[in-house]
């Protein structure tokens, strides 16, 4: 019974740190073709017993938000998706509380996000 028990921890153990790596895996994959559009500025949220909210946000040399990502959630499922809300945007003229009117966290992140030294 008790080697049962270990033996299920174990792999429940496994498990998480393979989509552990696979959720890390797939953000730096966002990143790398966020890179791509201009300078990237990384903002989180810092809640710790609610979903957390990652924005990155890749800004020309006209400081135009050239392309952007969300990742929230609380599991290791939580992947990046396309945010095509802020695209086209001045950076300088963003204004979170519009943008994420029912969101603590994702304004938090963008707010993190846009003063990043882009």
């Amino acid at each position: 019974m008790a080697a049962d028990i270990i033996t299920i921890a174990v792999i429940a153990w496994l498990g998480q740190i393979f989509l552990g790596w696979y959720q890390v895996k797939s953000f730096n994959h966002a990143l790398v073709h966020l890179a791509d559009s201009g300078r990237v500025g990384i903002g989180r949220s810092n809640r710790h017993f609610k979903s957390r909210v990652i924005i990155a946000i890749a800004v020309d040399e006209k400081g135009t938000i050239a392309s952007a990502i969300i990742m929230e959630g609380i599991t290791v499922f939580a992947r990046p998706k396309v945010l095509p809300e802020l695209w086209g945007k001045l950076v300088n003229d963003l204004e979170p509380d519009l943008i994420f009117p029912d969101s603590i966290a994702c304004r938090e992140a963008l707010r993190m996000a846009m003063m990043s030294k882009i």
